[in-house]
């Protein structure tokens, strides 16, 4: 079975280096949903993508000749900061919640070197059992590698699911633990090194925007997939085994934060960065793209309903 997940989908450009266990599990498919988004896609007048064109771009040009109008619009943060800044940098006037936690953690990595911490967040649906979580603690444990590490009650599957006490003691003066984070100026920040998902769309994107290489454990979805990718097709990953042995997550650390692999990976990480903050940037693929959709919506009766707001059609510094 195993063999048969290893296989390599190559049959066209779009899946070249993609394996079958890169795939949503079959569960997905129980209730026809991702067919029949497929097939209601072919009565949209448009389709939206939240990406930049450098980055999909043999996806795009698979799927424009069979849709009259496709946006690859994003990331929509970094356009937003691109609006406001007029560079993609992060905005260092946005609020986020000022959760004692936020705080907490900025000011814990600002007393970290460059390049030293390990960010660790499996979003806010993703769930280990007692042994998974265990196994994962000391892999993060035996790397030696200073943490950053997001987590909530929800993430325990099971009452008895709890970090081990030694654990606790033993990377108390190297771990930091919040149930919160500002994910986005957490990756931004100059001392994080690696980013440990659970590849969620959203976190993907905000790695690649901040040029932070990823360890994936992709839970169910479309995290299969964004973890194919990023391991598979844009160099940026590594991909956590489901089965999570301690030795493996030691292993993928430690190369990812030290190894000559993940020092390429790095360095990949940052050329993607670039061509996110050029495609965010005024004149670059998002922006032109997003002023064509604000123009198309804007008419489209249709949508938009008789009266139809004013638009600003061009992404500019203020």
């Amino acid at each position: 079975m195993n063999e048969q997940l290893d296989m390599v989908l190559d049959s066209t450009s779009v899946l070249k280096n993609i394996r079958l266990s890169d795939i949503p599990h079959a569960k997905l498919y129980e209730n026809g949903f991702p067919a029949g988004e497929a097939e209601e896609a072919f009565h949209a007048s448009g389709i939206i993508f939240e990406t930049f064109e450098a980055l999909e771009h043999d996806v795009f040009d698979a799927i424009k000749p069979m849709f009259q109008n496709v946006y690859a619009v994003g990331p929509l943060q970094m356009l937003l900061n691109s609006a406001s800044t007029g560079t993609g940098d992060h905005l260092e006037s946005v609020s986020f919640n000022q959760r004692g936690d936020g705080i907490r953690c900025l000011e814990w990595l600002d007393s970290m070197k460059p390049n030293s911490v390990v960010y660790i967040s499996f979003g806010d649906l993703a769930v280990m059992t007692p042994r998974q979580l265990c196994e994962f603690a000391w892999g993060i444990c035996n790397s030696n590698q200073p943490f950053l590490w997001k987590i909530t009650p929800d993430f325990f599957k099971g009452q008895l699911a709890t970090l081990p006490l030694e654990f606790l003691e033993k990377t108390k003066e190297r771990g930091l633990i919040a149930t919160w984070c500002p994910q986005e100026q957490v990756l931004a920040h100059p001392s994080v090194g690696v980013f440990v998902s659970h590849f969620g769309t959203s976190s993907m994107l905000e790695s690649i925007c901040a040029g932070v290489p990823m360890i994936g454990w992709p839970c169910y979805g479309d995290h299969q997939v964004s973890c194919g990718y990023s391991c598979n097709r844009w160099g940026i990953g590594m991909k956590i085994n489901e089965d999570m042995e301690r030795e493996e997550v030691e292993s993928l650390v430690r190369e990812l934060m030290e190894g000559d692999e993940g020092k390429a990976m790095k360095r990949k990480a940052m050329e993607w960065k670039k061509l996110a903050v050029e495609a965010n940037s005024k004149g670059g693929s998002s922006a032109k793209i997003f002023n064509n959709l604000l123009k198309a919506l804007s008419r489209s009766q249709n949508f938009m309903g008789d009266d139809i707001p004013s638009l600003v059609f061009e992404v500019q510094k203020p």
